[in-house]
């Protein structure tokens, strides 16, 4: 949780997708017939429990905002983890990494409507998809957002990530900061090599002397299906940013 004075931005992986599955079954024709996996009947439990926690947890408050990858099984993760109480900001720049190849469930649905179509199938219930359609906003989707990226692309749309989720003040509460209790937080769902490259390359040195350890298995090893890490953030002088898992990150880096 963040301490006083700081926002948070949660990352949480997607539940398990039939990729995720047929990976561990060495189930080529389910990889790789198809793109833009959909979550598994497990993924969706997983992101229906994973509700339950970030109620006990206090993830979410009326100010948290709601971001999430593009491809299916993340929407899905998300309405079944967050629900349909408030607006869900789908992000381009938070799809799976596509460097230094681009596999199948790296390539995204286009069109918000086929997209709630594959997210609605997954969750099971039909009922949703007007609620849904209303609620899930795609205006940052136009044109071709998936292929396969360079090293360079992949840097720069991970610095826009960061600077598109990082914890805001609201502003007509700015000046009471300070408390910590006028922070808009923010949850991220998004991907494993995301979230792993994310601190390959911008963790911070204070995060490197201070748990090296903690670090060591967040670059090396994928994080599970609706697994949560939480970055505290915080606005250090001169109006800088930076934030970190317990530390500093410097998206300009």
């Amino acid at each position: 949780r963040a301490a006083a004075g700081e926002g948070a931005v949660y990352l949480v992986r997607h539940g398990q997708s039939t990729w995720n599955l047929a990976a561990k079954r060495w189930d080529l024709w389910t990889m790789f017939s198809q793109v833009d996996h959909p979550l598994t009947a497990e993924g969706l439990k997983q992101a229906q429990d994973l509700r339950v926690r970030m109620r006990e947890a206090k993830f979410l408050s009326d100010g948290t905002r709601v971001f999430s990858s593009p491809l299916a099984r993340a929407v899905a993760t998300t309405i079944a983890a967050v629900g349909l109480d408030r607006s869900i900001e789908l992000l381009p720049a938070a799809r799976e990494i596509a460097w230094p190849w681009c596999g199948p469930d790296s390539m995204g649905t286009h069109g918000k409507a086929a997209l709630m179509v594959k997210v609605l199938q997954s969750l099971q219930d039909d009922t949703l998809q007007d609620q849904a359609l209303d609620l899930v906003d795609a205006s940052r989707l136009a044109g071709k957002w998936s292929g396969r990226e360079s090293k360079q692309e992949m840097h720069a749309r991970l610095r826009l990530l960061l600077s598109l989720v990082r914890p805001a003040v609201r502003p007509s509460r700015a000046r009471d900061a300070a408390d910590g209790r006028h922070w808009q937080n923010s949850v991220l769902v998004c991907h494993s090599l995301l979230i792993q490259r994310l601190f390959k390359d911008f963790a911070s040195e204070a995060l490197q002397k201070e748990s090296p350890e903690l670090l060591l298995r967040l670059r090396a090893r994928k994080l599970q299906n609706c697994g949560a890490p939480a970055i505290r953030s915080a606005s250090p002088p001169l109006g800088a940013w930076q934030w970190g898992l317990d530390g500093w990150v410097n998206p300009g880096t």
